[in-house]
């Protein structure tokens, strides 16, 4: 979260699962402090994602996709 204030930021990428802490505590803090940015969830995982894609999106993701990702699909999603 520190890393977004400055500069601040209009998109973020995050994946999915995380080492350190939860995606969906991660898009709270997010949408809390910076209610205007656009959070993309991604993952490599294919078992069981559709539940975890929806709980990201009800909490504020705008999309969620999966990996592998082409320079195309970074530059639609940021389009």
């Amino acid at each position: 979260i520190e890393s977004f204030r400055e500069p601040p930021v209009d998109i973020v990428g995050t994946d999915l699962f995380m080492p350190e802490k939860d995606v969906l505590e991660t898009i709270w803090d997010l949408r809390n402090e910076f209610p205007e940015v656009e959070i993309v969830v991604i993952s490599g995982v294919a078992t069981g994602n559709m539940d975890f894609f929806q709980a990201a999106i009800e909490t504020g993701a705008v999309q969620c996709i999966r990996k592998p990702l082409s320079v195309e699909d970074i530059k639609g999603i940021v389009e």
